[in-house]
């Protein structure tokens, strides 16, 4: 069985399936009871992407993981897209 650590896995590269690149990791949230990985954090280049700065990727949109990078579900942008646009305008 193929193992990660922490160490290896802050700063994986992480794309989409199309070859998008996304960022890399910086973060993780692990599930006590499972111990088991619960959501990846990713950021991206700021300069590049303004509005996207930083993901939350669930495991469920994770498509393949290794040493190298990790790929995830094509539509995970639009699924931030989605919650920035429903978030309510920051007061002035």
């Amino acid at each position: 069985m193929p193992i990660i650590n922490g160490k290896n896995l802050i700063g994986l590269p992480v794309e989409t399936v199309l070859g998008k690149k996304l960022g890399k990791v910086f973060d993780f949230e692990l599930e006590i009871d499972s111990q088991s990985i619960l959501k990846y954090f990713v950021k991206g280049n700021i300069l590049k992407d303004l509005f996207i700065s930083e993901l939350i990727i669930h495991r469920s949109q994770v498509i393949s993981i290794n040493d190298k990078k990790m790929i995830v579900k094509d539509n995970v942008i639009e699924d931030k897209q989605k919650i920035q646009a429903s978030a309510p305008a920051p007061a002035v």
